[in-house]
């Protein structure tokens, strides 16, 4: 592998392997928001803070390609599935995500304890793989939630 061909090949696999690491999701990383269990829930969501340091709050938004994530009117609420024979996951509803040529929608963020996430856009049925976050932090579980209906 020498001269251009060789450095060309070598950049391509470069960039093969980069992009691998990033769509793969995060099985390999320490996730912290994996430490919640369904006596954590339902519950609001304070904040959401990726591997890079980013965060999503009240005042903070996530860009996942050309989709803006935001909190809607109040924050988000989180909440636990557990299903037999598969994997649990967090779902953290009530988000807006915003499309510069599409506009405005209703999404989600799902967080299974496999390491993939994916942010869902509700009313489009429509989801979409990301990287997982590295930390979610809730609401202690004394504040009261309002307008949340549970079903069994």
């Amino acid at each position: 592998m020498t001269g251009y061909y060789g450095v060309s090949l070598m950049l391509q696999l470069f960039r093969v392997f980069s992009l691998l690491s990033i769509f793969s999701g995060c099985a390999g990383d320490h996730l912290l928001w994996t430490r919640f269990t369904e006596n954590d829930f339902p519950a609001r969501v304070n904040s959401i803070v990726t591997h890079l340091g980013n965060l999503l709050d009240s005042q903070n938004t996530l860009q996942y390609g050309q989709l803006t994530v935001a909190y809607n009117n109040e924050k988000p609420l989180a909440s636990y599935q557990c299903p037999p024979d598969t994997y649990c996951k967090i779902s953290i509803s009530d988000l807006k995500c915003v499309h510069s040529i599409h506009g405005s929608t209703e999404c989600e963020m799902r967080l299974y304890q496999n390491g993939i996430c994916k942010l869902a856009l509700t009313k489009r049925n429509e989801s979409f793989q990301i990287r997982c976050p590295y930390d979610v932090t809730l609401e202690p579980k004394n504040v009261p939630i309002k307008n949340i209906s549970v079903t069994q």
